[in-house]
């Protein structure tokens, strides 16, 4: 998803959303590119599920690697840790901040939302009944000029990296689309029906006296 940001901060900044499931690693990451230059700043997040968390550089050299506080993990109240960047001169690779120490405690989201519930701070983890409903309303819009979710024909299908010999998570893109899955792979032929006799998308389009379904027209 490409998108873009009308203030005066961000205006002319192209941004990027990527996810995508099998792709041979699993990341949390928001990255910042350098404008004019090969430098990359990420921020690491979701520790509790890839057990990396924490500020990195890369071909980003530091002005110097003064200490700092840092917020410690944890609740609200956890308070801060005090560190130092390790970031290398030569290439300025590195960490600016790491969490990699395994004393420190990173909730999982569901125990957020339990302390937030118990401390009534509604406002931080739980969205409002109006963006509960505007974002329900752009999901299953069925205008494409509101809705999100792409039409079939433009969804390219890929494979994991392993399936071609990339390194992960450049994955093996596919020469057909989701449309093409759906008209193709998973056309209504009786050999199919044999061999997608346990995909439940396949036996919603194609059911037959042996799958239990029944139409009402």
């Amino acid at each position: 998803m490409f998108l873009t940001v009308d203030n005066d901060q961000w205006r002319g900044v192209p941004m990027l959303i990527a996810t995508g499931k099998e792709m041979g690693t699993t990341l949390y990451t928001v990255d910042f590119y350098k404008k004019g230059g090969h430098g990359v700043l990420t921020v690491e997040i979701g520790k509790e599920e890839t057990g990396r968390g924490g500020v990195r550089v890369k071909n980003w050299p530091l002005l110097g690697n003064t200490p700092f506080d840092a917020p410690a993990p944890g609740f609200g109240t956890a308070g801060s840790i005090r560190t130092s960047p390790a970031v290398t001169v030569k290439d300025g690779s590195g960490y600016i901040l790491n969490y990699s120490n395994p004393s420190l405690y990173f909730p999982k989201p569901y125990a957020l939302m339990a302390a937030a519930l118990l401390t009534r701070d509604y406002g931080s983890a739980f969205v409002s009944y109006p963006e509960c409903r505007r974002s329900w309303n752009i999901v299953t819009a069925s205008s494409t000029q509101v809705c999100l979710d792409p039409r079939p024909e433009m969804v390219r299908i890929y494979k994991a990296p392993s399936a071609c010999g990339n390194a992960a998570p450049h994955v093996c893109w596919q020469n057909f689309t989701v449309e093409d899955m759906y008209n193709s792979t998973f056309k209504c032929t009786p050999q199919n029906d044999k061999l997608h006799a346990n995909v439940s998308l396949y036996r919603s389009k194609c059911p037959t006296p042996q799958s239990g379904l029944t139409i009402v027209v």
